[in-house]
């Protein structure tokens, strides 16, 4: 069995049993736990009524109003697992996360992410660069 350690800093992380219940969820990420010890949780609480669904028009979006764009997990809980799912999340000037108020998450979610260089929003390579590790600190496994 796993044990995941966390240290002590002003930045929350989550809850080692939930990262060993995301890699049993799954398996075929090998550096999964890694990756989630080294993400950060991002605070949740701006909702928007109409919030963009795709990635041009959330770049967009973020750019008119000043934003941040992180790239991380989404972590929720379906159908009794939990689960997660890599996206683009546009975070406010206080480091909250703007959410759909139409698809808000219940209170066990989270979002976890690293932001994302203004040079790899306008190249588009953010996603290929967040699946490479490029973002976390060399040796992070």
């Amino acid at each position: 069995m796993k044990m995941y350690l966390t240290t002590a800093s002003d930045k929350k992380y989550l809850k080692g049993g939930q990262i060993v219940r995301l890699e049993k969820n799954y398996p075929y990420l090998r550096d999964l736990g890694s990756r989630l010890l080294k993400l950060p949780i991002i605070k949740r609480g701006n909702f928007v009524d109409k919030l963009p669904q795709t990635d041009d028009a959330l770049i967009a979006y973020a750019q008119q109003r000043k934003f941040d764009l992180y790239y991380g997990y989404k972590i929720c809980k379906l159908n009794g697992r939990d689960s997660l799912s890599a996206s683009l999340l546009c975070v406010d000037k206080s480091g909250c996360v703007v959410e759909d108020r139409s698809t808000r998450l219940d209170n066990t979610s989270c979002y976890v992410g690293i932001k994302v260089p203004d040079a790899d929003i306008k190249a588009r390579s953010y996603a290929s660069k967040f699946n490479r590790a490029d973002y976390f600190p060399k040796g992070y496994q």
